[in-house]
């Protein structure tokens, strides 16, 4: 159970190379309603699947939603989440 900024990358990206072929098809998956958008909870849903800790999956969710979303809608876009993903080993 990860707890450290590090550890939850390190967890997040480790999800995302065994699980997705690309960061599209990520996002595609975490759009829940398919609408072109990540909600927090979309993020808390990446989180759990990611085993970060449930008592720190909220903090941790509202921060990447205010760390990810420029445009100060509420919401992180396709272009917005894979401009956050572009410094992980992701790709």
């Amino acid at each position: 159970m990860a707890f450290t900024k590090t550890q939850i990358i390190t967890q997040i990206e480790h999800l995302m190379q065994q699980k997705f072929t690309s960061p599209k098809e990520a996002f595609d998956y975490y759009d829940t309603n398919k609408d072109g958008f990540l909600t927090k909870n979309d993020l808390k849903l990446l989180l759990n699947e990611a085993k970060v800790n449930l008592l720190i999956r909220n903090v941790v969710a509202e921060f990447m939603l205010q760390s990810f979303d420029k445009d100060n809608d509420g919401l992180v876009s396709w272009h917005e989440f894979k401009a956050a993903i572009k410094e992980t080993k992701f790709k």
